[in-house]
């Protein structure tokens, strides 16, 4: 679907762009020729030529520079794609607890665990208190 609809919007830029320079060509070029009042009609008939095969290589550029940004955007996302379901799946079958929340003010990862979860529960209101330490003897 994301395929069609970029190679859709593709071709449709350039004929857009084809139609306009075409338009742009035929009516510079009589504006010129009023201004200038060359009396050979060949200068005309050259000049419209000479801007619709112009406009013709330009748009072929054009539509291969747009196909050509089409096709990176598609790996792009299909990458981006693969990589959120290995996330997910990650996720799914962790067997150990995975939270994710998103704080206003970031806090530093290069801090110890204790300290990062005592901010982040400062930033949020929420009261903090670690528990005390223990010793191996106390647990058994």
């Amino acid at each position: 679907m994301l395929n069609k609809e970029n190679s859709i919007s593709i071709s449709k830029a350039a004929v857009i762009y084809f139609i306009l320079g075409i338009v742009w060509i035929f009516f510079s070029d009589f504006i010129l020729y009023s201004i200038f009042e060359k009396a050979a009609n060949d200068f005309v008939l050259w000049e419209i030529s000479k801007g619709i095969a112009f406009i013709f290589v330009t748009t072929l550029i054009f539509y291969f520079i747009l196909k050509s940004f089409s096709n990176k955007l598609k790996l792009s996302n299909a990458e981006l794609k693969k990589a959120n379901n290995l996330y997910k799946a990650l996720i799914e079958q962790s067997t150990e607890g995975v939270f994710r929340f998103e704080l206003k003010t970031p806090v530093s990862t290069y801090l110890p665990v204790n300290k990062q979860i005592e901010l982040a529960c400062h930033i949020q209101n929420y009261n903090f208190s670690p528990m005390p330490p223990s010793t191996t003897g106390s647990i058994l």
